[in-house]
């Protein structure tokens, strides 16, 4: 199949349209990446607020690999956890920063190459279901621009600010709280933070694409292209177990209403599947699902937004809904059969929450968007020769919010975060050469703070927004490490019960825990002192 693929693609780029997508996709992408993390005269800053934020976590878990015990080691923000991430997307970050890349430019990189392979395997796909370059190319500009009723926020502030709302987009367009509109574009709020996903995206893709062609045309697969695919089915709880939920539903779905012909090798793309994946979800999924990380939340965000379920998929996707729904009905009986369990998975994804943190449905409703957005792309297609103003008009209420939060990620006028001052790259670079890889740290719990995102030591406790998205408890353990901080009585007992190796005071550690700072000095003998930071030896 991957070689029928890529001469499909050769044959395709031939053509002007098809080029000129990928051409400016790609260029989009060398713009978008570039911007993320860049020096600057004070040390490094990141170009998006995602990559401020989430992207700290996935610099933390790249690092582990690259310089820390990596999955053999505890969990990188909760010593003595195990590591219960789907970390293969920041493994691969991890093996380029050991190639001799900088950290940061190894997340840069290996962003841009997975954006390349969503680009070539979406555009793949939905040639491979609808057979027409046109339908390809407007569903993957669906697909990118995803988003809903925003545009109208932005009319409102061209007419209230004028033309300067055009040099600088005040607001994203696809995230606006206030209003019920949580989806957050595909690029802003998926593939820019959402490392797991970025990789789980390509991969999800050609599992679909072998699921379509065993569907269709099961005399065609291979045994080796079967066990292929079901090595990546394996791989998927490490990978993203969204993903593995939505493929696993599908396959299942299709095994039940397929031709005779085609059960047998969908199951046999299960059972295969089966040994590896049920090991990895083991190890590196169920540690992290305790008790009440799954709930009923029928309407999804529309309960939080305290508005009705109907209108917040308006706001939030726009027209999509209804078109899809006429689509649905114009799709040939084989594509509304393999369609059809994505509408399942819809229903679901509205009805129970995955995750603690509710948005992270998204990240299941991403793939209902992807299968829906080919429907739709058919359908448009279809009516532009008969319809064209009415269906140009449609195109631009369903992309112009995403568009517009698309354009904004490039503006870094607005776009420009402190992430690492050169004194903190400097402390990095002594630690990771002057420390063992294993070593314990205690720090503050700052999102981005060196230690982690840096040098890949563990540390004693992290952030505590990503902990309980996790399901770990660590109320008990925040009390303990600022008694330690305060450099109260039972401060050397719980230095030595977490067997700490070093401890870090700096800026974020006096922010919040403001500590005893003759304590350690009398205690504790320091192996590093710079202007803003003090690091004791332990052990």
């Amino acid at each position: 199949m991957s070689s029928s693929l890529s001469q499909a693609l050769h044959r395709h780029l031939s053509r002007p349209l098809v080029f000129l997508h990928f051409i400016l996709w790609s260029l989009y992408f060398v713009l978008l990446w570039t911007r993320q993390y860049f020096v600057t005269p004070d040390g490094i800053s990141a170009g998006w607020i995602g990559s401020w934020a989430d992207g700290a976590v996935h610099l933390t878990y790249a690092s582990t690999f690259a310089y820390g015990p990596g999955i053999k080691g505890d969990h990188p923000l909760f010593a003595g956890h195990p590591f219960t991430y789907p970390f293969a997307s920041d493994l691969l970050t991890g093996y380029l920063a050991k190639l001799g890349f900088p950290i940061t430019v190894a997340h840069i990189l290996l962003g841009f190459i997975l954006s390349l392979s969503l680009l070539i395997l979406l555009y793949l796909f939905y040639l491979r279901l609808f057979h027409r370059d046109s339908i390809a190319i407007l569903a993957s500009n669906l697909f990118f621009f995803s988003g809903g009723l925003g545009w109208y926020w932005f009319l409102r502030d061209l007419f209230s600010s004028g033309l300067s709302t055009l040099a600088h987009l005040p607001r994203q367009y696809t995230h606006y709280p206030e209003v019920g509109i949580e989806w957050i574009n595909t690029i802003s709020g998926l593939l820019i933070p959402q490392r797991a996903l970025l990789l789980a995206l390509p991969v999800g893709l050609f599992l679909f694409l072998l699921l379509w062609r065993i569907y269709r045309h099961p005399r065609q697969i291979s045994f080796t292209l079967l066990l292929t695919g079901s090595l990546l089915l394996g791989l998927l709880p490490i990978i993203h177990p969204h993903t593995l939920f939505v493929v696993g539903l599908v396959t299942l779905f299709l095994a039940r209403f397929a031709p005779r012909s085609s059960q047998s090798k969908l199951l046999l793309f299960l059972i295969l599947a089966s040994p590896l994946g049920l090991i990895l979800a083991a190890r590196f999924i169920l540690p992290a699902t305790g008790s009440g990380f799954f709930s009923w939340f029928p309407g999804w965000l529309s309960t939080s937004a305290s508005i009705s379920w109907f209108k917040f998929w308006i706001l939030n996707w726009g027209l999509t809904l209804p078109i899809f729904t006429i689509a649905f009905f114009h799709l040939p009986p084989p594509l509304r059969r393999f369609t059809s369990p994505f509408i399942l998975v819809f229903i679901l994804a509205n009805l129970i929450q995955f995750q603690p943190y509710a948005w992270d449905n998204v990240k299941i409703f991403i793939w209902v968007y992807l299968v829906f957005a080919g429907a739709i792309a058919s359908l448009l297609i279809n009516w532009f020769t008969r319809h064209s103003f009415l269906t140009s008009l449609l195109l631009l209420v369903l992309i112009s919010s995403g568009l517009l939060d698309s354009l904004r990620l490039l503006d870094l006028s607005q776009n420009q975060i402190p992430m690492y001052s050169s004194e903190q790259l400097e402390i990095a670079h002594f630690l990771r050469t002057n420390t063992s890889a294993t070593a314990r740290f205690l720090t503050s719990d700052t999102h981005n703070h060196l230690v982690p995102t840096l040098t890949g030591r563990p540390i004693l406790m992290g952030y505590p927004g990503w902990l309980w998205t996790y399901g770990i408890d660590y109320h008990s353990r925040e009390q303990h490490i600022a008694t330690i901080f305060a450099g109260t009585d039972p401060a050397l007992d719980l230095l030595h019960q977490y067997a700490i190796d070093y401890v870090v005071i700096g800026p974020s550690e006096q922010h919040k825990y403001t500590p005893n700072q003759a304590f350690f000095t009398d205690h504790f003998s320091p192996i590093l002192t710079t202007d803003n930071y003090t690091i004791y030896a332990i052990n």
